[in-house]
């Protein structure tokens, strides 16, 4: 079974999201001066895919793997 994780996020962001980016440039900034240059918040984006398939039953995977078992 082939399992696949993808989140994207460009352009606009919700204003909690965009609150954090802005926390996160203001960190960075703090602590190398200008040697960072922010980018616009509608131009970070992020993206994550995962492929953590695992021999198993469906929907086992490498993630759920790490988990301890309860």
């Amino acid at each position: 079974m082939a399992q696949v994780t993808l989140v994207s996020l460009y352009g606009e962001k919700k204003s909690a999201l965009a609150t954090l980016i802005a926390q996160c440039q203001e960190l960075v900034t703090n602590a190398v001066g200008a040697a960072f240059t922010p980018y616009d918040i509608r131009q970070i984006h992020a993206t994550i895919t995962g492929l953590e398939a695992l021999v198993g039953p469906p929907a086992y995977n490498a993630n759920f793997a790490r988990l301890p078992r309860t």
